[in-house]
C-alpha cells in the first residue's frame, strides 16, 4: 500500500518507520514533562518529616515520598524515626503514576484537602519507583487513596508495622475523596469554613 502527499508517494511500511522514530523522544519528553511538573508543584509543599508540628500547621503536612525509606520515615516506622505526635496522626497515602492522567488530575485536589484538615499527614507515592510500598498496600488500581492509622497499643503486631488500614478507595472523584477524608480527620477553619460555603453555594 503507498500513500501519495502532493507529489510525494511513500509505501505504508516507510510511513509506519517514521512515525516510530518521531514517537520514541516525543513519548521521553512527555514522561520527562510530568515527572518534572509534578516535583515542581511539590516545591514547597514539602515538608522535613521529623519537624514536629505545632496545632496551627498540623493541616499543610503534605510529602512527596522519594524512596521506600523516606516513606519509612514520614510514616514513624523506620529505625531512628522521631516519635508520633499527639494525637495520633492519620496519614493519607495517594498510589499514582507518571503515566496516569487522572493522578495527574486529582493530584491539586489532594493538595488543597491538605489544607482543610487537621492531624493529617498527606504522602504522595509513585508506583513506579516505590513498587515494594505499592505492593505492600495492593495498589494495583491508579489513583488509590489509603488512610493508615497507628494501631492501638494493645493490638497484636500487624503486617504494616504499627499501622492499620482504616480507609480505602481508587478512582479521581473529588467528593468521595473528601468524604473518605472526613471519615477519618477534624476539619480545620478553613476546612469548616470551605464545606460552610459550598453548602450556602447548594
Amino acid at each position: 500500500m503507498i500513500i501519495c502527499i502532493g507529489p510525494v508517494c511513500i509505501p505504508i511500511w516507510h510511513v509506519m518507520a517514521i512515525l516510530a522514530m518521531v514517537w520514541r523522544p516525543v513519548y521521553r519528553f512527555i514522561l520527562w514533562f510530568f515527572r518534572s511538573s509534578e516535583h515542581e508543584f511539590f516545591e514547597g509543599k514539602a515538608k522535613d518529616p521529623s519537624a514536629s508540628p505545632t496545632e496551627n500547621d498540623w493541616s499543610s503536612t503534605f510529602h512527596e515520598a522519594k524512596d521506600e525509606s523516606h516513606f519509612d520515615t514520614i510514616v514513624g516506622r523506620a529505625e531512628g524515626s522521631p516519635p508520633r505526635p499527639s494525637p495520633a496522626p492519620a496519614y493519607i497515602i495517594k498510589f499514582s503514576a507518571t503515566w496516569c492522567k487522572p493522578c495527574h488530575r486529582i493530584l491539586p485536589v489532594f493538595s488543597d484537602l491538605s489544607t482543610q484538615f487537621k492531624n493529617g499527614v498527606f504522602i504522595c507515592v509513585d508506583v513506579d519507583t516505590m513498587g515494594s510500598i505499592a505492593k505492600e498496600f495492593e495498589a494495583d488500581i491508579l489513583p488509590q487513596f489509603t488512610v493508615l492509622k497507628p494501631a492501638d497499643a494493645n493490638a497484636l503486631p500487624d503486617k504494616h508495622s504499627g499501622l492499620k488500614i482504616v480507609d480505602m478507595m481508587r478512582g479521581a472523584d473529588a467528593e468521595k475523596l473528601e468524604a473518605m477524608i472526613a471519615r477519618s480527620l477534624p476539619r480545620s477553619k478553613r476546612g469548616i469554613a470551605a464545606a460552610i460555603g459550598r453548602k450556602k453555594s447548594d
